[in-house]
């Protein structure tokens, strides 16, 4: 199996553990030792919005990150966690190839299923909407934190993060508590300043202005 370890301009101070990805539609870097992904980016362009374009089946279409190392484990399951996509397999229905990688657990983070298909989901919507109406999207999302274990391995985060910018100059920031209060607010009370993620994330994000 090939381990992808290039560069990436999202520094963080615990770059020995982080492994870089890049795939067909978005990019990651991935913590071997929390187990998630800390940070994710793609483009959302209308053109590649077109619902139902292809027939992944979402049952069974987890599957491990064939450009990891197999010894380092992705897999979990968890009766109290959603494996939550950070970039959307909405976002992907242009290509089956997109679609499937979407499904590689590299791309999934435990969200609470309050974050996962309440909060989440409503502003992964209105991103969508933003690209159909012919903008640019750019999306960079992420975790950060540790609540505890899935199988006593892979960490479960307190925080999730998104980054949108549409258009040339409007970017919104957003943290979001992996809790199950999470959806007693609507997701417009999580926007915060790219600073404060940069601060909490660990990450430098220098390339967004």
């Amino acid at each position: 199996m090939r381990k992808n370890s290039s560069q990436t301009p999202h520094t963080s101070k615990y770059e020995s553990r982080q492994i870089t990805i890049k795939h067909s539609n978005y990019n990651l870097i991935y913590d071997i030792d929390l187990h998630y992904p800390i940070l994710v980016n793609w483009v959302e362009a209308n053109q590649e919005l077109i619902e139902g374009s292809t027939s992944v089946d979402r049952g069974t279409s987890f599957k491990a990150d064939p450009t990891l190392n197999e010894d380092i484990q992705q897999v979990w399951t968890s009766d109290e966690y959603d494996r939550g996509h950070n970039c959307p397999a909405k976002d992907n229905e242009f290509s089956e190839q997109a679609e499937d990688e979407s499904f590689y657990y590299t791309n999934m983070t435990p969200q609470h299923p309050n974050l996962n298909r309440i909060t989440w989901k409503k502003l992964e919507e209105i991103t969508r909407n933003l690209a159909k109406e012919g903008k640019k999207v750019e999306i960079w999302c992420g975790a950060f934190g540790d609540k505890g274990k899935i199988d006593d391995l892979i960490t479960i985060p307190e925080y999730c993060w998104k980054i949108i910018k549409y258009g040339e100059e409007i970017i919104l920031g957003f943290i979001m508590p992996n809790s199950e209060e999470v959806s007693d607010k609507h997701y417009i009370q999580y926007i915060t300043t790219i600073d404060d993620i940069r601060k909490k994330s660990g990450l430098s994000l220098e390339d967004i202005k």
